[in-house]
Formats: structure tokens, C-alpha cells, sequence
């Protein structure tokens, strides 16, 4: 039954993909060679919001802000389900919160009268702290933002893993997008690694990364703009035409990179790991350059790998999430490092935007 109290505060983190770039689809094709695996933590950084029940019956409503304060209101009938798919089908910010708002119905619903969600819901998302398009799941952290709202005010049982798998499917199924499963992984909060394996059929297992001490990761926004759908788009057609260099990237070569990385971090291991970040951007770039040179050239992302300066204060670094002139990361020689570094890093490229940090360590 709905809760008595509210309204309710809810966060939502954004992700970065430590390594295991598109693995989270590669490893599900029928053609995969082994099983795709991806290490994500969990940012700081994210969505802050309230949510309480509607001011009318059915009504669904949602406020929301982002990173440059920009702030714009969409308002629905949870029984017009018209509208929401309509919405869903058009992309941008409100298809990923009309498409999981479906989601939620359709599970969790009973019919057409919605009945159980007869008070509605109100969302307003009063702070964004998490940078747009920049391959940090923002998009997947507003579907599982209205996962969770729906989840908190109406009891609806989900577990973390619950919430996540139907964030995915209200933008996997519902939206434009072309997201990876790793994305929703941002419903595990902030500074929290977990290693996410997917294998043949679309089966997931999660699980906590062990850490003995701490390891400092900085990403940087790179100031640039990238097409994430093209930079899929060619990668998928290449790797289900059965392409060798996409196979055996995508495949075992990243399960071996995973496995050195997790043991340097269960180890503490920062400069082992920052030598799997150097060795895993060789091995993308092998194919990615290939296979879709207009977005993973990165003549952006290159050029600050290559400084010898962040080469001195870090121990390796590579691009996040889908790759290209999105965001650079480094896994840095100390905290004290990652001050330097992200103080020569605004000074050597302006162009750079928000940086942020995220910490491994023991839990």
C-alpha cells in the first residue's frame, strides 16, 4: 500500500564505466566469444529529488532542473497512456521519464484504471549536480530516479536490482535510445564499484568490488561534443557481421583486462590498475579508430592521454563510457595527484568542463 508519509527525498548518482566499455550488449549477441563484463562506479554526483502523491487524481507530474539550471515542467495523466507513449517515442529528457513511467504501469498497475496510483505522483527535481551526455548515465539515472519515486511512495517492494532492470527497460524498450544494460548500474550509488557480467540470452550478475584501501579516479569533461548512436551503430554492425578485431576486443581480451583489474583493486594496486587503463584505451582504439574513425579518432581525449604532464601525475588513463571526445579518466598517483591534476588539466585545456571524483575503496 501507498505510504502515509511524504513527501520523500530521493537520489540517483550517475555511473562511470571504469572499463568493460559495450560490453554490456557485445556480450549478449549470439556471436559473442565470451561473456561481456564492465566495472561501473558509482558518482557523487547525480540527481536530487523530492517526490510526493499528485495534487489531483492520476495526475503525474515532474519538475525538473539540470546541471545548468535550466528548469522545464511535464505534466500527464497516468491513465493516458497515449500520451506517455507518444512522449516516450519522441527522445530527449521526457522519453526516458515518460518511458518508465509505462514501465512502472504496466508491472505494477492494474489496467487501464491504474487504480493503485489513483493519487498520483509528484516529482521535482530540485538539483543536478551530474554533467549531460557525457557518458555518465544521465539519462539512466533519471529513469531510475522515477523508478524510485514510484517505488518509495507506493511500497512497491523493488530491490536495487529491481529498480534497475526496470529503469532499463522503460529506455532500452520504450525510448529511442540504444543504452547498454551497465547504465542503470548508477541505482547503486555513489563511490560504489561493482563488476557487471552479461552472457548469451541477457542474463546479468552483479557484483560488489573488494578494495583494500583507497584508489582515486578523476574524470574530466572534455569540453566536446560526441554521437554516442553512431559510435554504437558502427560497433554493433561490425561486431554481428562477425568483424575478428571487434570479437576479440569486446571479448576476451576485455574479460582479461577485467580480471587484471579486479585484482589490482582488491589489492589496492593503483598503478596496476592504472596500467590495465592504458592497456585497455590501446586495445579500443585498435578497432574503434577503425570502425568508426569520425567519433573515436578523439582527437580530444588523445591529446590529453598523450601530455606528459597528466602522464606524470597519474598511472594511466582512457576514455568513459561509449569512448570518443566525451570524458577523459585518470587513476591518479594520490589525492594530492588528483588536486595537480585537475588544476593543470583547466589551465592546459579551457575548454575542459566539470570534473569530478570517485574513490575506491574498502566498504
Amino acid at each position: 500500500m501507498p505510504r502515509d508519509v511524504s513527501p520523500r527525498d530521493v537520489f540517483v548518482s550517475g555511473r562511470v564505466c571504469l572499463l568493460g566499455e559495450h560490453s554490456d550488449w557485445a556480450g549478449t549477441l549470439a556471436n559473442a566469444r565470451s561473456p561481456g563484463r564492465c566495472l561501473v562506479v558509482g558518482t557523487r554526483e547525480g540527481l536530487h529529488a523530492k517526490c510526493d502523491y499528485g495534487a489531483d487524481a492520476y495526475a503525474f507530474t515532474m519538475s525538473a532542473i539540470d546541471s545548468s539550471g535550466r528548469r522545464a515542467t511535464f505534466a500527464c495523466d497516468l491513465r493516458d497512456r497515449e500520451r506517455l507513449s507518444d512522449e516516450a517515442r519522441a527522445g530527449g529528457f521526457w522519453s526516458y521519464v515518460c518511458g518508465t513511467v509505462l514501465e512502472v504501469l504496466d508491472a505494477y498497475g492494474d489496467g487501464e484504471g491504474c487504480d493503485y496510483f489513483r493519487r498520483g505522483v509528484a516529482v521535482r527535481n530540485y538539483s543536478t549536480t551530474l554533467p549531460t551526455k557525457k557518458g555518465l548515465s544521465s539519462s539512466a539515472a533519471v529513469c531510475v530516479l522515477i523508478a524510485r519515486c514510484f517505488n518509495e511512495l507506493y511500497s512497491l517492494g523493488m530491490s536495487t536490482m529491481d529498480e534497475m532492470a526496470l529503469a532499463y527497460r522503460g529506455e532500452s524498450a520504450r525510448t529511442p535510445s540504444a543504452c547498454g544494460a551497465m547504465d542503470q548500474a548508477c541505482a547503486f550509488g555513489g563511490d560504489r564499484a561493482v563488476v557487471l557480467t552479461f552472457d548469451k540470452g541477457g542474463s546479468m550478475d552483479v557484483r560488489e568490488v573488494e578494495c583494500a584501501g583507497d584508489i582515486c579516479v578523476l574524470v574530466g569533461d572534455l569540453g566536446r561534443a560526441k554521437d554516442t548512436v553512431t559510435i554504437l551503430a558502427s560497433l554493433q554492425s561490425a561486431f554481428k557481421a562477425g568483424h575478428e578485431g571487434a570479437l576479440e576486443a569486446f571479448g576476451p581480451k576485455n574479460e582479461a583486462l577485467i580480471t587484471r583489474a579486479l585484482d589490482a583493486i582488491k589489492k589496492s594496486d593503483a598503478q596496476a590498475l592504472g596500467v590495465v587503463y592504458t592497456d585497455a584505451q590501446r586495445v579500443f582504439d585498435s578497432v574503434g579508430r577503425e570502425l568508426c574513425p569520425s567519433e573515436l579518432d578523439a582527437p580530444a581525449l588523445h591529446a590529453v592521454l598523450e601530455d606528459e604532464k597528466c602522464r606524470a601525475l597519474s598511472y594511466g588513463g582512457k576514455g568513459v563510457g561509449s569512448q570518443g571526445d566525451g570524458c577523459v579518466q585518470f587513476v591518479c598517483k594520490s589525492s594530492a595527484a588528483a588536486d595537480e591534476l585537475e588544476a593543470y588539466l583547466k589551465t592546459a585545456y579551457p575548454a575542459m568542463g566539470t570534473f569530478l571524483r570517485v574513490t575506491l575503496g574498502a566498504r
